[in-house]
């Protein structure tokens, strides 16, 4: 079963070490890259969701029926996941970059 992204964020937010999270689960990521930052790749994982990273939020596309119509929903990042995510995009972890 998927779990929602709050219980990711939640998840993550309690982490000292994301770099060690994302490589333990094989997670990779184009830096500045809002759909394929490592973070937004762990959260789809996660959570099959559509989803963004941009600064300090995480924009989530909620599908409201069969006719393609959605809603964004805007989850604010935890301070720890911010940071690391500004960090990858910097260039910080050359090994989670693919």
């Amino acid at each position: 079963m998927s779990k929602s992204v709050s219980e990711v964020l939640d998840h993550l937010a309690g982490l000292t070490d994301l770099r060690s999270e994302m490589e333990e689960r094989g997670i990779k990521g184009v830096p500045s890259s809002a759909h394929a930052c490592v973070i937004s790749n762990y959260v789809r994982q996660e959570t099959g969701q559509t989803v963004s990273t941009v600064p300090g939020a995480l924009y989530v596309r909620e599908y409201l029926g069969e006719d393609h119509d959605y809603e964004i929903i805007t989850y604010d990042l935890p301070l720890n996941v911010a940071a690391f995510a500004n960090l990858f995009d910097d260039g910080a972890y050359p090994e989670l970059e693919r």
